[in-house]
Formats: structure tokens, sequence, C-alpha cells
């Protein structure tokens, strides 16, 4: 049974995506159970979608395709791609649903990185696991006859997800701080390599290739000027970091 936190999670998702003039998604769920609904999508509305309301390439083009799909179709489609993208971004290619999302955004050094902060990365992979259940799965498993704006705000929720995702866990989503920057490897050394000496660079290189071998976790910081990255081990509540390098 969905506990009072889910429903407050899902009621605050529906409203984050620009659907305060629609029903709550209670009673939107409750017209898939009650009313037999045709469910589709003219071509021109279609259209109109992907031009206005569309931000990932590959979910443009694929809507593109359709024609007049009904839409679960369309829902359908846009969780195949997320689930396909993840498979891309983190490696896991013969995982999939919550399987994938859990191996994909957990907490190992190999893990896509949202944040470094163990409750906000949670907060990530909590929201790709919501996506992929009550999202993805109900038009994999049956036909379901979705209210237009319900749909609408399906596929929006999954652009927005598709455009956070990192594209490897070598390349971490970049996320503002309050105003500061999310650093990846490639920034991090970009910026060395244009501020340090090339001897001192090849140095922090060897230091970092040896954390990423021996570390729990390699985490980058957050600074609005500079970067850092820090060797962690995992403890029983919390990373713990032994040491940090940034430029001085």
């Amino acid at each position: 049974m969905p506990s009072r936190a889910d429903g407050r999670l899902r009621q605050f998702a529906f409203r984050a995506l620009g659907a305060a003039e629609a029903q709550p998604l209670g009673s939107h769920t409750k017209h898939l159970r009650t009313v037999n609904m045709a469910g589709s999508i003219s071509s021109s509305k279609l259209r109109q979608i992907i031009k206005t309301e569309i931000n990932d390439h590959e979910l443009r083009q694929r809507f593109s395709k359709l024609g007049s799909p009904h839409l679960d179709t369309l829902i359908r489609e846009a969780g195949v791609v997320l689930e396909d993208r993840l498979r891309s971004a983190s490696g896991h290619t013969t995982l999939y649903g919550v399987e994938l999302v859990d191996a994909a955004l957990g907490t190992g050094d190999k893990a896509l990185k949202f944040s470094l902060h163990p409750g906000e990365q949670e907060g990530a992979r909590m929201l790709y696991r919501g996506a992929m259940q009550f999202i993805r799965n109900p038009p994999m498993h049956k036909l379901a006859d979705y209210p237009l704006e319900t749909a609408r705000v399906f596929i929006r929720l999954i652009d927005s997800l598709l455009l956070l995702l990192p594209k490897s866990p070598s390349t971490q989503a970049t996320i503002t701080h309050r105003g500061r920057k999310k650093w990846s490897e490639k920034d991090f050394f970009g910026h060395l390599q244009q501020n340090v000496e090339s001897n001192k660079v090849e140095l922090v290189r060897e230091l970092y290739d040896w954390s990423t071998k021996t570390a729990d976790n390699v985490a980058f910081g957050v600074g609005q000027r500079d970067g850092s990255f820090s060797f962690q081990y995992n403890g029983k509540k919390k990373a713990i970091t032994i040491f940090s390098i940034l430029p001085i």
C-alpha cells in the first residue's frame, strides 16, 4: 500500500512540473481505472508538444515518428528511452527497471554522481526509481488510457530526468550548489593544466589514478572558482574524507 510520503511526493512532482491547472494526480489515476477514454493524441497536437515541451533530442526524434499514437505509447516510449540512457551512461547493460537504477545511482565510485551529499545522492536515486516504478512500469505491462494532461506531466518529468543524467561516471552531473559549480574529472584537470606547471599536473594525475583504484570513492568538490577532489572511505553512516587535493 502506498505510504503518505509516497502520496506527497507524487503530488509535489505533479505540481512542480507546471500542471497546476490540471486535476490532482490521485484523481487522474482514479480515471485510469474507471473511465473508458480514447487515450490518443492527434499528430498536430503531438508536434506542438514536441516543439514546446520536449528538450531531449532523442525523445523528440522518436516521438516525431509516431504519427497519432495512443498516450500510453508515448509514455512507454519515453520510459524505454530513459532506461536505455541509464544503461549507456552507467555501463550496466544487462540490468533493467529499478535494479538498473539502484546499480547506476548507488554509492560506489563508478556510480553516476549527482551530489557529494549522501542524502542528496539518495534523493536523485529515488527520483529515477519513482519514474521507473510509477511512470515506466504501468504502460510496459498493460494497456492504459491516460488523460492528456497526465501524459504531458509524465513525459515532461522523463524529459527532465534525461537532461539531468550524466553521460558516464567520469562526467558527473554539473549541478550548482548555492551558486557553486559541481566539478568533474574533465573540468578539474582542464583547469589545472591552465593554471599549474605540467610536472605538477602529472603528479596530481598519478595521485588521482591511485586514488580511484584504492579509495571507496573519489569525490569532486563544488568550488565556485577552483576545483578539488577527495579520497574517501565509506563509514558506517557517511563517507570519511582522508585527504583532498586542491589548487593553492
